[in-house]
This record gives structure tokens, C-alpha cells and sequence, in this order.
């Protein structure tokens, strides 16, 4: 599913891009792993059960009706993107991420700030933790421009060529 395509690394920061080929392992994969993570099913449920144990006449049912009924705004690339990585992360390296960013966003029509990635790895026994950026781009170009030069060194990110 993922080939990779530039790898590099400076000091205690490393970067990796891959690319992914539509074929049917990926189509699952987005529909099951990445669709989970962006629209946080499990945290939704959760809530839902929480709120509806919560109302106790009709006024409040119709108010919590209407909250969990709302429709979301179409996603963003970048979220697109931050939960294809986290669920590829934990197919593939067993990162643990104990809470979806998603229920921290207050305005919809916005991102966080900070690290797009924040997680948890047992590396041999010894519990780290991952810290991550993530970059989406549909550019046919490796590294694409959005991290073709490094911040912390100004530099052109070393790359691998297909």
C-alpha cells in the first residue's frame, strides 16, 4: 500500500514520505482505519450516550436531537491526512493515541495549533513518546514543496527518487 520515497534526518529529527497507490487495500483502509479516526465514531458514541442519559424532558431530548444531528462540513485535506497517518501508524508501528485531536476543535472551520501528532510507542519496553507533523500534498513530486527545505537547518531535504 505505502511505498517510500525520501527518508532523512538531522540531529534527533527524522522525516519520511511515502506515497500511496489506489488499489483496494488502501480504499478499505480509508474506509475503515482512517473514516474511524476522522469522524472519532467510538468518542461520538460515547457522547451520544452520555448526553441522551443526561435529558430529562422533551425540550432537552429536542436540543440534544438537534446537536447530534448536525451535519459536519466536508473535511480538509489536512485532516484527511493527519488520520490516514495516525491509522497507519498504529497498523503499522503500534503507536498508541489515547485521544483523537478531533474532540478538541471548537471551531470547525479550523485546526489546531501544534503538533499534528501526538502518541504513545513501546520501543523494547520503554514507553516514548511521538511527536509529529504531517504533511498531505497530491503533488507529483518527491518531496513535494510544502517540505522540500528544512526549518531547522535551511537546507534541501535529502531525497530518494523512485
Amino acid at each position: 500500500m505505502l511505498n517510500q520515497q525520501y527518508i532523512g534526518s538531522h540531529n534527533n529529527v527524522a522525516w519520511q514520505g511515502y506515497t500511496v497507490h489506489d488499489n483496494i487495500t488502501y480504499k478499505n483502509f480509508m474506509k475503515n482505519e482512517v473514516r474511524e479516526r476522522l469522524n472519532d465514531e467510538s468518542g461520538q458514541t460515547e457522547i451520544e450516550t452520555h448526553l441522551r442519559g443526561l435529558a430529562s424532558t422533551g425540550f432537552e431530548e429536542n436540543n440534544i436531537n438537534e446537536l447530534l444531528n448536525a451535519t459536519a462540513t466536508e473535511e480538509k485535506a489536512w485532516a484527511i491526512g493527519e488520520a490516514f497517518a495516525e491509522a497507519i501508524l498504529e497498523k503499522e508501528n503500534n503507536v498508541e493515541f489515547p485521544w483523537n485531536q478531533k474532540r478538541d476543535l471548537r471551531n470547525e472551520n479550523s485546526n489546531l495549533s501544534g503538533a499534528d501528532l501526538i502518541g504513545l510507542i513501546d520501543d523494547n519496553g520503554q514507553i516514548k513518546l511521538l511527536i509529529g507533523e504531517v504533511k498531505t500534498s497530491e503533488e507529483d513530486k518527491y518531496p513535494p514543496q510544502v517540505i522540500e527545505w528544512s526549518a531547522w537547518n535551511d537546507r534541501p531535504i535529502k531525497s530518494l527518487s523512485p
